[in-house]
């Protein structure tokens, strides 16, 4: 999967047998990568190691988050059981300005990204929950409108689209 953002393009994907970096302290034995290449250069300018699986969602926030999901993926503990060890799913948030990588604690493929040009929220399908994350702190957001960061919805949520009515 890859992205375009005017001359530098994200590329995401998991390489054959990737072992997750130490320094990442993750239970998950492959990861997957984020390149990032710059297109004047036509060179690999860094990479960030990100969950595994089949990268097929990718969503660039206004404030400068990419949204990775992919399904298929090494998922770790258990969301609906926690144990107080590590929570990780098919999501990983890149920032672009300082390279650092962002693992929600949730579980499940991610099936559907929605970012907002006039709002700092991302909307995102994972695991069948639509989870809403506030870009400016890389967390769910919770208020009155979304108690746990989750709009309840009965059913499966397979993914999500905003509508323009302008």
């Amino acid at each position: 999967m890859a992205l375009l953002s005017g001359s530098t393009l994200y590329v995401a994907g998991t390489p054959v047998n990737f072992l997750c970096p130490a320094s990442q302290k993750t239970a998950a034995t492959n990861c997957g990568t984020l390149d990032v290449v710059d297109l004047n250069s036509m060179q690999v300018t860094s990479t960030a190691a990100i969950t595994d699986g089949y990268h097929d969602r990718m969503d660039l926030t206004t404030n400068g988050q990419i949204f990775v999901g992919s399904r298929n993926c090494t998922n770790i503990g258990n969301v609906n059981n926690p144990t107080g060890g590590e929570i990780r799913g098919c999501l990983s948030i890149y920032n672009i300005s300082n390279g650092s990588v962002i693992f929600p604690p949730d579980n499940g493929d991610v099936t559907g990204l929605q970012g907002f040009t006039t709002r700092y929220v991302e909307y995102v399908a994972e695991g069948g929950q639509l989870r809403v994350y506030d870009t400016t702190k890389d967390i769910l957001l919770i208020n009155d409108f979304v108690p746990q960061g989750t709009i309840d919805i009965v059913g499966f949520v397979g993914d999500v689209k905003a509508i323009d009515f302008f």
